[in-house]
């Protein structure tokens, strides 16, 4: 049982924490969120360097491309409100 849970040497938990967090804070608003998102792919990309998941390796890339361009908008977003 033990060797199930931790065969990704809990890559996998990582992820599944990350992405959690990431709806939660997203649903709530959190500009910070885009930032738990890359982290997220980021771990995603590892775990499909583990898997040999070429799908999930290239996923991941457009996550992290969508999230780090999501955060970026938002922040110009929030400047031009200021103004």
């Amino acid at each position: 049982m033990t060797e199930a849970l931790f065969r990704y040497y809990a890559v996998d938990w990582l992820l599944f924490v990350l992405v959690t967090l990431h709806l939660w804070m997203l649903g709530n608003h959190y500009k910070a969120a885009f930032l738990v998102g890359m982290a997220a792919a980021v771990t995603g990309f590892i775990f499909g360097l583990l898997t040999g998941s070429v799908a999930t390796l290239v996923m991941n890339v457009v996550f992290f491309g969508l999230h780090l361009r999501a955060y970026v908008r938002w922040r110009i977003l929030e400047k031009e409100t200021r103004e």
